[in-house]
């Protein structure tokens, strides 16, 4: 039996059964019109699938969107303007059934995987590749897995450490500790370093070069601690000023064009390079001025910046409807193609970025006791702000985490992420969210969808 791509549903939740739990739907190999043996028989066929991987992830909603709306919510970064829709997630009160997004940020991000393993297959002992062919892809696939697979745990825990593409074991398999998972990131990313090359294979900087593969080393490093191999990959993206640099306060809207030279690596419509908007832009920019916002700013976001921060004048935007005055998020500008056309600007989803690594850096550099360069990297980024150095006697740990919180707000579950890891999620969502928030809530529960495909999934704790 064979699907069209868009409706096969992803690995772990097509491995149910049709008419009972040993009958297991086969899924079809990614790019599914041709066999496996047919999409990496030549070259240019096995980069037009890695290719394809890429639009995939970027063109789903979960990376498109969702993750940056989602965690916003349930980090109080921004809200829904319908009770009626989200009430839940922005009280923290997620429930494994009728929180509609979880199975889709699921099953989105387990189909990326999917992907990019058929990747791994195809190139391994592939006589129709040459050696660097082959190595470049698979320390693309290896890196674009473990940017999946870091998302996923930040959101669910433990979950299925999955890095083959047989249904019929993989449907099955049981939670992996965090830990394991994490460990081996770390490894396919040390491999992936050694495999890429440092330019980026195209005009545009969305697919992996060794510097995205650093970069995101840099931020798992610091998830687990590691503190001392967190600032040396952050600290040799940041010593690339011939590739990268801060883009100038005074130029601060564009930061999230094509090929910025704060890009590290973004994603697009990779089979379709024309477009200048985003998902982003076109869900919280209104499509008429007179129209209400759907997703707004809260007062705890717009309360974190400092007056005179830059930020808050370019990435921001105010909207008055009815008298009403919402506050949007605005590092996004172009909502359509029509405004893209007449601004004039490119506008792509930014994956890793170059503040991210000054930020990664100086916290390392803090756990690592140099706290003066730790400060000194948090000058930076507020330097670039328009503010001034943090004062002498500043607790430079909780400037970071300010600094976080205002360069990178509503950037893929960025703040979600990091109160959670820095352990102040309690103090934080406890304050915001008094008469709902509990310590459970910190992970999402895994979607009960899932767990009637996988009798072996269990779920996370405080949820039914």
């Amino acid at each position: 039996m064979k699907f069209n791509i868009q409706q096969i549903v992803p690995i772990l939740l097509l491995a149910g059964s049709l008419s009972s739990c040993e009958s297991l739907l086969k899924i079809d190999n990614p790019l599914n019109e041709r066999p496996s043996a047919v999409v990496f028989s030549s070259p240019e066929a096995a980069k037009m699938a890695l290719s394809g991987a890429y639009s995939q992830l970027s063109s789903n909603s979960t990376f498109a969107f969702t993750l940056t709306s989602f965690n916003g919510m349930a980090a109080d970064e921004v809200r829904y303007n319908s009770a009626a829709q989200f009430g839940d997630v922005m009280s923290n009160t997620y429930d494994p059934v009728t929180t509609t997004a979880l199975p889709t940020i699921w099953t989105d991000i387990y189909a990326s995987i999917y992907r990019f393993n058929s990747v791994l297959s195809g190139v391994q002992d592939n006589s129709a590749l040459s050696i660097t062919l082959a190595q470049q892809m698979r320390g693309e696939a290896l890196t674009m897995r473990a940017y999946c697979y870091f998302h996923l745990i930040n959101m669910f825990g433990e979950v299925p450490l999955v890095l083959i593409t047989d249904a019929n074991i993989t449907g099955l398999q049981s939670r992996t500790p965090v830990s394991d998972i994490y460990a081996q990131l770390v490894s396919d990313l040390e491999e992936a370093k050694t495999l890429v090359a440092e330019e980026y294979s195209g005009t545009n900087r969305m697919q992996v070069n060794r510097a995205s593969v650093q970069a995101l080393l840099a931020r798992i490093y610091l998830h687990i601690g590691n503190y001392t191999q967190a600032a040396a990959n952050a600290d040799a993206v940041i010593a690339q000023t011939n590739r990268y640099s801060l883009v100038p306060k005074e130029q601060l809207k564009n930061v999230f064009l094509r090929n910025s030279t704060e890009a590290i690596l973004q994603l697009g419509p990779a089979l379709n390079a024309n477009n200048g908007y985003t998902t982003e832009g076109s869900s919280f920019i209104p499509y008429y001025e007179t129209s209400i916002p759907n997703y707004v700013l809260t007062a705890s976001q717009l309360a974190s910046f400092e007056t005179g921060d830059t930020r808050r004048e370019v990435w921001v935007a105010e909207r008055t409807v009815n008298s009403v005055l919402y506050q949007i998020p605005f590092k996004f500008q172009n909502k359509d193609q029509a405004t893209a056309t007449a601004s004039g600007r490119v506008e792509v989803p930014m994956i890793l970025r170059l503040a991210e690594q000054y930020l990664i850096r100086a916290e390392a550099r803090f756990r690592t006791n140099n706290v003066e360069g730790a400060r000194e990297d948090v000058n930076i980024i507020r330097r670039r702000a328009g503010l001034d150095d943090v004062p002498t006697g500043t607790d430079i740990a909780a400037a970071i985490l300010k600094e976080r919180q205002t360069e990178l707000f509503c950037e893929q579950g960025n703040r979600w992420y990091t109160i959670k890891r820095t352990g102040v999620a309690d103090a934080v969502m406890s304050v915001l969210r008094p008469s709902t928030w509990q310590a459970f809530a910190k992970l999402y529960p895994i979607p009960q969808s899932a767990r009637d495909t996988n009798p072996n999934l269990t779920q996370n704790e405080g949820y039914r």
